[in-house]
């Protein structure tokens, strides 16, 4: 049983730390809001990025560093394929352990 609370609580700062968004803390999907990388590297969801690009001219600037990133549209922007992957594995693993 000790094995499940530590397993939750791992996935628990996982989702909270690294698969949240730190503009709207909302989850990052791979699919239906995937996560892109600035040319500074910081990544955000693709949902907050087109609020700060509709704002921007021709631009976003990054709200960790202040780095401006120009970019035409969203889709200019690659997608962060790390983090995707890391959400799908996240996904699954929330699906095993409730599962048992």
């Amino acid at each position: 049983m000790q094995g499940h609370s530590s397993n939750e609580s791992l996935l628990a700062r996982m989702e909270g730390e690294l698969a949240s968004c730190s503009i709207c803390a909302d989850r990052m999907h791979s699919r239906k809001n995937p996560p892109r990388i600035l040319a500074c590297l910081h990544t955000f969801c693709s949902a907050c990025l087109v609020t700060l690009a509709a704002k921007g001219k021709g631009g976003v600037a990054c709200p960790s560093c202040r780095a401006t990133t120009r970019m035409s549209d969203i889709n200019a922007l690659a997608q962060n394929y790390s983090l995707v992957r890391m959400l799908e594995i996240l996904e699954i693993q929330v699906r095993e352990i409730y599962r048992t």
